[in-house]
């Protein structure tokens, strides 16, 4: 049996431990504030109340490589 390289190993954990990137069908929390015209706070409160809590859709945090940083998003289960 021959040992996995660095990268494989790299890669593995990645998947498996890294941030699931953005995907284009996630709605951020500047989406829903700009459509509900509140707050992001308010926004992220009733997006979890409405949304996530019936089991609509899942909140997550992501990586957006665009904007170089983590990001909170709702996907459609």
């Amino acid at each position: 049996m021959t040992e996995p390289d660095i990268a494989t190993i790299l890669a593995e954990i990645d998947e498996l431990a890294g941030k699931p990137l953005i995907q284009k069908s996630d709605v951020t929390v500047e989406m829903l504030t700009e459509m509900w015209r509140c707050a992001d706070t308010t926004a992220i409160t009733r997006a979890n109340k409405k949304l996530v809590k019936p089991g609509l859709y899942e909140t997550l945090k992501v990586f957006d490589p665009d904007m170089r940083r983590e990001r909170r998003v709702w996907r459609k289960r």
